[in-house]
């Protein structure tokens, strides 16, 4: 089949196009809630341990400071968020919000390798100089040709979603299949 086209189900055919930003974002922002939301059944209880009963808001965040507990979840939830879609996309070519959206991750080459997931993921280590990427992907993806990021480039992947091709409409019938009949 060539490139740029999917066989859909039930003989239907559909176009490869890059992923819409807002598609993109979402599926993001549904990954991020759902790691977060694994990182606080692990140690959500032992954080409320640690934590006085009437404290505000302010306080625990100011105590959390204190005591570079906030530095620890923010590093052990940028390794959660990078194992969750290396282990996702490598198996499964998504993740849970690229599935929800329909979004698929591709190489530019045909089949993905460990080191093009790990490329596209490098905007997760939480460690200077991939922080830069923090602020330089989204911007990228404003700026190149099929909303690719930095790290989609560097890694030769991107994110793309089938359409369906829209019917062929039905020929007109002419005058000569109007006579046969």
């Amino acid at each position: 089949m060539p490139r740029g086209k999917k066989k859909m189900s039930a003989g239907q055919e559909g176009t490869e196009v890059p992923a819409l930003l807002w598609k993109r974002a979402a599926a993001f922002v549904i990954d991020a809630a759902i790691v977060y939301a694994i990182l606080f059944l692990a140690i959500g209880g032992k954080l409320a341990t640690a934590l006085p009963d009437a404290a505000s808001f302010a306080e625990s965040y100011a105590l959390m400071a204190e005591s570079s507990v906030l530095n620890w979840v923010s590093v052990i939830f940028s390794l959660m968020l990078l194992l969750y879609f290396l282990l996702l996309e490598r198996r499964f070519g998504q993740s849970i919000g690229k599935m929800v959206m329909g979004l698929h991750v591709q190489s530019d080459s045909g089949h993905i390798s460990f080191w093009q997931h790990l490329g596209r993921a490098m905007f997760l280590i939480p460690v200077f100089p991939f922080m830069v990427l923090w602020i330089a992907d989204p911007i990228a993806m404003l700026f190149t040709r099929n909303n690719r990021r930095l790290s989609e480039i560097v890694s030769k992947t991107r994110v793309v979603e089938y359409r369906e091709l829209p019917a062929a409409p039905d020929a007109p019938m002419t005058d000569s299949k109007e006579k046969g009949k």
